[in-house]
This record gives C-alpha cells, structure tokens and sequence, in this order.
C-alpha cells in the first residue's frame, strides 16, 4: 500500500482515537470509574512524580490544570489579577502552597528555585493572522490572555478603551522583572508575530536604542527558519535549551519539537490535536482551553524537573551573562538524525511555513473575487470545500475533483513524470511568430486527463465548442457550464496552492488517449506577481525554457 494522502490521515486518525481512549493523566487510571476527573491529591501527587522523575507508570498525558486555576483575561481588571498573579512577590509563596500543598517540599518544588513564567501564543493558522490568545503561566495556575479582544480598535464592537494600554504595560513589566525566569519554546518567533501582528500598537515590544546594550544583535533564527524578535528574544529562556543543560546526554533533543523534549524529560505526552485549531472563535472550546493552558504550563513543570536533576549547571547558565539559555544551540554537523526525529522537524517546519488554513468565517468568494486568493496555501481538499462554499468534506468521486459551491476544483499533483497520462503545462501565443522573436502576449496552458467515474461526462460539459471527434455531447453533467473551474497545485506530499480560475478551450471525450480537456490559467500572470516562487515551483517547472522566458517578457512589456 503506498503512502498517500489519504492513507496518511487514517494513520493520524488512528493515533488520535487510541489517545483519546487512554484519557492519560486527565482522569484516574481506573476501569471500574472511567472518566472521572483528578482530584487535587492526585494532581499534586502526578506533578510531584514529574518534577522530580519519581514518576512510576506507564507514559500518560500530561494533566491539565483543574478549571478553576485557568483564568480568562479580557479586561483591565483581570489583567491587574494576572499582573498580581504573576508580577507580584508577595503572592507567589502564598499561591503555590494553596495550590500544590500546604508542605514546603511536598509538591516537588524547591523554593529556593527562581519563579518561572511559561509563555506561548497561539493564532488562527493563516499565513498573516495575528496573534489571537497568549498563554501565562506559572507554577500553580494558567492565564490565557484574550489579545483580539484587548486589542480591538475603537469603532469595533466589543472596544472598552484602556484594554490596549493595561495589556502593553504588562508585557513591558514583565520582560523588565529581572528576578522572574521567562520560559518559551521557539518564543522569539511568536513575539515577532505579536509584535507585527499589532504593528506600532504594544510598544513595549518596539525596538529603540535605549535597549541596546552596545552588543551587536542579529535577529533569532530558529532551526526551521524562522524570524524572532532580536531584543526580547533573548529576554525568554528556551526549554529545549534548558533540557540540553540538564541532560548533555539527550543531544537528539536539538531537532525535536515540544512534544517529543516533553515526552523525553518527563516521561508523558501532550495531545496537539488542537494546535492547529481556530484560535479567533469565541468562545473556546473546553479542549482548546485544556490545550492552551497545558502548552504554557508545562513549560514550567520541565524547568523544574531540569532544575531538580542539575541544579548546578542550571543555575550557573542561568547567571551567565550571554544568556546561553535565549537559543538552543546547533546541532554538530554530520549528528545521526533517526526516522522519528525527521519526522518530528518535517511536521513542526510544515506547520510553521505553511499553516493549516481554517476556513473563514464569511461567505466564499464570488467567481470575480478569485484573484485576491491566488496564492493561498491549503492543507488539504477539505479545507479547499470549507473555504470555497463546500461542506468541508472531498466529494470522494476520485480523479481529483471537487464540487465546492459555485467552483469546481481540480487538484493536481506537479513532478510526477510516471504516470500514463502526465498533466502538461506550455504556452500558447496570440501570433504565430517564433520563439524567439519579440515578445507577444501568450496564455500558459494544462492539459487534464479526468479519466472515468463520471468525470468524463464533466469534462464533455466543461467546453461548449465542438470537440475534436466533431460532435458535441454534453452528457448527464452540466456542472462545468454552471460552476467556475479553479485549478489547486501541489508538488509530492505538499500542500495545495490556488492557481486560479481554468478557462477550458478544448476538449477530446473519445479516442485511444482516454478524456483530455485543455484549460487556459486565467489567473497564472496573478500568480506569478503574488508569489514568484511558487509560480516557478508549480508552473513554470512544467515550461521549456524559451517558453518560461517569452511568457515572462510579455507579462514586463504588459
């Protein structure tokens, strides 16, 4: 059986429902009472065991916080408890002991340790959505920040003037705190995102001279080429780094993500099933909050059970004055990389660089309104339907075609020169000059094989001019005079890029080569001005050189 697309989500599919079947930590391990929530005994005691390694058991979920101790910040006021929470020295010995035990010691933590604040973000998984919840946690309690609705305009509803100032001057407090400990996984990214996503507005975020320390700062690069904030970026101590520090031995953890470093230094696992949800809708889900609130505090459950096992080495990289914590260090060149670690870094490096696209919340795009999504990125067909007036569920007819609202879309897979009937790409002119001669406006062309399941009754109806047999046969299916065609490329095991809408031009329904509709790229000088890359990646790969050549000429003469 070979690996496809399709068989890869049963696989996932899979995974998650076994997951899902053995609860984990959420709830006791215990047949005769299925799905009955921790207590308070029992939490305490699960995070002891994972602050100290003294964890006895099989590998199970990492717990999340009871309701209780998660806080939805939306508003000034809630801010001031997050900023006492969190901020405020007086109230931090007090917290934990309500939390985690009236014992010093019984929780697992050493309280000469430093105070530690885990920090992510998270956002609606779209190329240029902004930053929609930040997650605040520490020891005993998680604050999951409502950052579009304290950032809202005035003029939008649900605006309450103030919200924007309370929030910016809390971030400016606590990257200021210097006895607090910031915790991050790849935290510099997500606060280049928040500080471009509200661009000019949280100027505690804003780099000036005045926090230049006369150290020469290069922007953070990760390992999957990400961008990070080049002043504060170093202000956030990465876990992975940490767990580098404490552990020399686990140097695999260079190229992992979180859950892999999670499932290595704590012997547990955190389910992402949400990670690539919608973070903009409100309310949230109870398993989004679980999820969010967990991605944060987790963070400071690894520092400590670190601390725990070199509390040495920990707090001497901890004093060092270049902060050799602020980024995880590179891989030694020529370092064995197993199966597992290459799948880890191909999952995280997909997600970050193409972000499963949730469908919006508004209606689809007229037919007219095609060229403004040009150059969008899908995960899959589902997503191409739930976005394009579709149910969000492939037609499953096979061959490649989907019926999404007023659009037919076709989906092609670009490279692959084994097939019997290869999809081709050239250039028509409007002359018969040449190539060569001076350039003249030309369309880029496809040609699509259907083949059989009833697509080649859609591909009769797609052309209203004769076709080559001399006879026009419309079929049972007029969906293509009544539906736009929209063309979706993709190389091998990539994701779907919109090329835009197909104009067919002719079409063959009999003879020895099977059905074959040839379509004009109405949109491709779109692509091509949008994102160049992927025009020479999905397109022009398909074009002798003197075509490629002569199309882009004529689209710098136009």
């Amino acid at each position: 059986m070979t690996h496809t697309a399709w068989s890869r989500h049963k696989r996932l599919d899979k995974k998650r429902e076994k997951k899902q079947e053995r609860e984990g930590l959420l709830f006791r391990d215990d047949d005769d009472v299925p799905g009955v929530p921790m207590s308070n005994d029992e939490l305490r005691a699960v995070l002891r065991g994972l602050r100290t390694g003294e964890r006895v058991g099989k590998t199970s979920k990492f717990p999340a916080l009871p309701r209780e101790s998660v806080t939805w910040v939306d508003s000034v006021s809630l801010i001031q408890q997050m900023r006492s929470a969190v901020l405020d020295p007086s109230t931090r010995c007090d917290s934990i002991d309500v939390i985690d035990g009236p014992e010093q010691g019984d929780d697992g933590i050493n309280h000469d340790m430093p105070w530690v604040v885990g920090l992510d973000a998270e956002w609606r998984p779209h190329k240029h959505s902004p930053v929609a919840l930040l997650q605040v946690a520490v020891r005993h309690r998680a604050f999951l920040v409502d950052v579009s609705t304290l950032m809202k305009r005035p003029g939008d509803d649900g605006y309450v003037p103030g919200n924007e100032e309370a929030f910016d001057s809390f971030l400016r407090d606590l990257f200021a705190a210097e006895e607090i400990v910031r915790l991050g996984f790849g935290f510099a990214y997500d606060l280049q995102r928040l500080r471009r996503g509200y661009a000019g507005r949280l100027h505690s975020l804003e780099i000036s001279e005045s926090e230049d320390d006369g150290r020469k700062r290069e922007p953070i690069v990760s390992e999957f080429g990400e961008t990070g904030h080049p002043v504060l970026g170093d202000a956030v101590v990465d876990v992975k780094a940490v767990a580098l520090c404490a552990f020399p031995g686990k140097q695999k953890l260079v190229r992992v993500g979180l859950a892999t470093v999670v499932s290595s230094v704590l012997g547990a696992y955190v389910d992402k099933t949400e990670q690539c949800s919608d973070w903009e809708r409100r309310p949230l889900t109870d398993a989004q909050i679980d999820y969010a609130a967990a991605d944060a505090h987790v963070l400071t459950v690894l520092f400590d059970r670190c601390f725990h096992h070199s509390p040495d080495a920990i707090a001497t990289a901890l004093a060092d004055p270049t902060r050799p914590l602020a980024a995880v260090p590179e891989a030694p060149k020529g370092a064995r990389v197993n199966k597992r670690e290459r799948r880890d870094k191909a999952e995280e490096n997909h997600r970050r660089q193409v972000e499963r696209f949730i469908a919006p919340v508004g209606p689809p795009p007229h037919p007219h309104d095609v060229p403004s999504v040009v150059g969008d990125v899908f995960e899959g067909r589902k997503q191409v339907s739930a976005a394009f007036g579709g149910d969000g569920s492939s037609s499953g007819r096979g061959g490649g075609v989907d019926e999404c609202g007023d659009f037919l879309a076709l989906f092609v897979n670009v490279g692959r020169t084994n097939r019997r009937y290869a999809n081709e790409f050239w250039v028509e002119f409007e002359s018969n000059e040449v190539l060569g001669s001076k350039p003249c406006g030309g369309k880029v062309m496809m040609s699509w094989f259907p083949g059989g399941g009833g697509l080649r009754e859609i591909a009769s109806a797609l052309v209203d001019t004769e076709g080559e047999d001399g006879k026009e046969d419309l079929g049972k299916a007029k969906v293509g005079r009544l539906k736009t065609p929209l063309l979706f490329l993709r190389p091998a095991k990539g994701a779907y890029t919109c090329v835009g809408r197909l104009d067919p031009v002719r079409t063959r329904v009999g003879g020895e080569g099977g059905a074959r509709v040839d379509f004009h790229l109405v949109d491709a000088p779109v692509l091509h001005g949008v994102d160049p890359g992927a025009f020479a990646r999905l397109v022009g790969v398909g074009l002798t050189t003197e075509e490629c050549d002569r199309f882009l000429g004529s689209l710098a003469v136009g």
